[in-house]
C-alpha cells in the first residue's frame, strides 16, 4: 500500500512537470512561428521600402488608397440599408461621406502644402497656408450648416 502511493505521489509530480514543460514548448513554438512569419512579412517589405523607394511609396499610396475606398464603400453600403428602412430620398446616403471625403482630402492637401513650403525655407508662405487651412479647417469641420 506505501508503495503504490509513493508511485502515485510520483506520477502525479511527474505529470504536473510534464504540463509545465509541455506548455512552455507550446509558447516556444507558437512564438517561433509569429516571428517566422513577421520575417517573411516584414522583411520584403523593409527591402523594397530601402530599395525600390519609389515603387515602395506608390504601392503604399496605393493600399491607403485602396483601403480608404474599401471603408468609404462599406459605409455607404451600411447608409444605403439605413436610407431604405428609414424611406430617404435615393443618393441621399451619400452626402456624409462625400463631404468627409472632400475634407480629409483638402486637410491633407494643405498639410502637404505646409510642409513643401517648410522644406523650401518659405516660412511666410507656410504660415500663410496655416492660417488659410486653420480657417477653412474651422468652417468645414465646426460649422452646422456643412455637418
Amino acid at each position: 500500500m506505501g508503495q503504490t502511493r509513493k508511485n502515485n505521489i510520483f506520477i502525479t509530480i511527474v505529470n504536473g512537470y510534464k504540463k509545465i514543460f509541455f506548455y512552455f514548448l507550446k509558447v516556444f513554438v507558437i512564438t517561433g512561428l509569429i516571428l517566422g512569419a513577421t520575417f517573411l512579412i516584414v522583411y520584403p517589405i523593409w527591402y523594397g521600402a530601402l530599395h525600390y523607394t519609389q515603387i515602395y511609396s506608390y504601392t503604399v499610396a496605393g493600399i491607403l488608397i485602396l483601403g480608404g475606398l474599401f471603408l468609404m464603400f462599406k459605409k455607404i453600403q451600411k447608409n444605403i440599408l439605413k436610407d431604405r428602412q428609414l424611406d430617404r430620398p435615393p443618393f441621399f446616403f451619400l452626402k456624409q461621406p462625400v463631404l468627409l471625403t472632400i475634407k480629409i482630402t483638402l486637410s491633407i492637401a494643405y498639410f502637404y502644402l505646409f510642409a513643401l513650403f517648410i522644406y523650401k525655407h518659405q516660412y511666410g508662405v507656410a504660415a500663410g497656408t496655416l492660417v488659410v487651412y486653420l480657417c477653412a479647417a474651422g468652417y468645414l469641420f465646426f460649422s452646422k450648416k456643412n455637418s
